[in-house]
């Protein structure tokens, strides 16, 4: 959903500059101060719906570092859509990109397949996968 939001606004930004309205910097940290709200938001639902689903630990020490890995998690993603639609020429190969290579970190992220499992050429998707940071954050010890 970034993607595109981001994309549309494409053009509002070169108005913007072409205008001498502000700088850039205050356009970057403005959109990502927006995504804050949001992101805390789709976090705590995310919490108080799947941590009692799971019947995960209850002590409050998980579950303050379960809800703040899975909100940096969160973040990650949605600033890595935000990156590839500031970087790419248009939203549709932003998408594209995204999508892929989204898949690419999950896959490889020791979710569908653990370690041991992925052949040896391919262990160096495993090892660079920021996927795999939050997937291991995430879980219960």
């Amino acid at each position: 959903m970034a993607v595109a939001i981001i994309g549309d606004s494409k053009a509002v930004l070169y108005r913007e500059r072409a205008a001498c309205m502000y700088a850039r910097w205050v356009y970057l940290l403005a959109l990502s101060v927006a995504e804050i709200p949001w992101l805390l938001a789709i976090t705590g639902l995310h919490a108080v719906v799947f941590y009692p689903l799971a019947h995960l630990h209850t002590d409050p020490e998980y579950v303050t570092q379960y809800v703040l890995a899975l909100f940096v998690f969160a973040t990650m993603f949605c600033y890595w859509g935000q990156m590839l639609s500031a970087l790419l020429p248009t939203t549709q190969a932003a998408t594209l990109l995204s999508g892929a290579s989204l898949g690419i970190m999950n896959m490889y992220s020791g979710f569908f397949m653990p370690e041991s499992a992925i052949p040896w050429p391919w262990k160096l998707f495993f090892y660079v996968s920021p996927a795999r940071f939050g997937l291991k954050a995430t879980m219960p010890p």
